[in-house]
This record gives C-alpha cells, sequence and structure tokens, in this order.
C-alpha cells in the first residue's frame, strides 16, 4: 500500500496527533495524513532493493512541514520522509540485516512497505521506541545542522545557546543536542 497526493478518501481521525502508524493486514497496510481530502491509498506490489537499499517494514512514520506541503505543491509521489521500521531484505552493499530495526529518511514512508538508501538509515537505539524513532529523522536532523553552523561542538568552552522556536520538533531536539554539545 502507498498513500500518494490525491483528492480522494479520508483517513481514520484517531490517528493524528500519534503520526502515521503503519498496520499490517498480511501484506497490506491502511496509512493516514493530516490533509484528509488530499489521500489517494493504492494497493501495490512490495518493491524489491537494489544496490545498496533495503526494504523495510514501516512502523511510524511522522509528519513534518515537507510531507504536508508536497502534497500541494505535486501529486502522484509517495508521502512520508521520517520512518522507523524492520529490515525484510537488503541489497547488495548494505551493511545492515534482516530484522534490524531502523530508523531513516526516506521517500515513502507512509506505506506499509518502502525502499531506503541504506546510508540514510541507522539502526534504532535500545534506548528509544520505534514510535520515538520514527519522529527522528528531518526534525533531528534540522536541529542537528543548525548547530553545526553554530560551531558545536564547541571543544571545552560552554556557550549559551538560545534555540528559538524550542518547543517544536526541531526546536526540543536542537536544545537536547546543544546540551549533550556542551551548551550552558
Amino acid at each position: 500500500v502507498v498513500v500518494q497526493g490525491s483528492n480522494s478518501q479520508p483517513c481514520r481521525p484517531e490517528l493524528g496527533d500519534l503520526g502515521v502508524h503503519a498496520y499490517e493486514s498480511a501484506e497490506k497496510a491502511t496509512n493516514c495524513s493530516v490533509h484528509l481530502e488530499r489521500i489517494q491509498k493504492l494497493e501495490t506490489t512490495v518493491p524489491t532493493p537494489g544496490a545498496g537499499q533495503m526494504l523495510v517494514k514501516v512502523a511510524w512514520s511522522s509528519v513534518n512541514p515537507c510531507d504536508w506541503k508536497s502534497m500541494e505543491w505535486s501529486f502522484g509521489s509517495t508521502l512520508g520522509k521520517d520512518f522507523s521500521g524492520t529490515v525484510r531484505s537488503v541489497g547488495p552493499g548494505c551493511n545492515f540485516q534482516n530484522g534490524d530495526e531502523v530508523w531513516g529518511i526516506a521517500q515513502g514512508a507512509y506505506a506499509g512497505y518502502m525502499i531506503a538508501d541504506c546510508h540514510h538509515v541507522g539502526k534504532r537505539s535500545v534506548h528509544m521506541s520505534l514510535q520515538q524513532a520514527g519522529t527522528l529523522g528531518i526534525a533531528g536532523l534540522t536541529g542537528l545542522q543548525a548547530l553545526r553552523w553554530a560551531g558545536a561542538p564547541w571543544g571545552g568552552s560552554s556557550p549559551t545557546v538560545l534555540v528559538i522556536g524550542g518547543s517544536s520538533g526541531t526546536g526540543h531536539i536542537g536544545i537536547q543536542l546543544a546540551k549533550a554539545f556542551g551548551a550552558g
């Protein structure tokens, strides 16, 4: 199942606050998004990974501004970027194994199964649930990049860091990363 931008059916509203959770029914899933009037659910075959890729059974995904904006700008692409899930198969040159629990960023995270480039994926930490890992991708990497532009890690100094929008997805991760990098 893939979820694409469209002018089609609404999805189940109870998933809205938790992100997008893929529910398995054999090898099919029901997926949702916040723009209910623009979702089209399609049944497709499970893809096969190529060199440097993996097939992931998606467990959790999140909704980011780039996801809802892509529905406004273009139609026909599979939605979703952040994901967590379980590796089902790998192509040549991929250093993951079937059964690994992973998180990452790849196009198509609102599908039940998706292909991801292995270099855009990491193993899930035992200190983080699959649900938490499914929200980490874009927000976490955006926060990290902003701090790197500000000179982090700061190597012994303890600068004061102001994170504007600290309650946002990117902001709250940025605050935690700033402290980990030594901010005072």
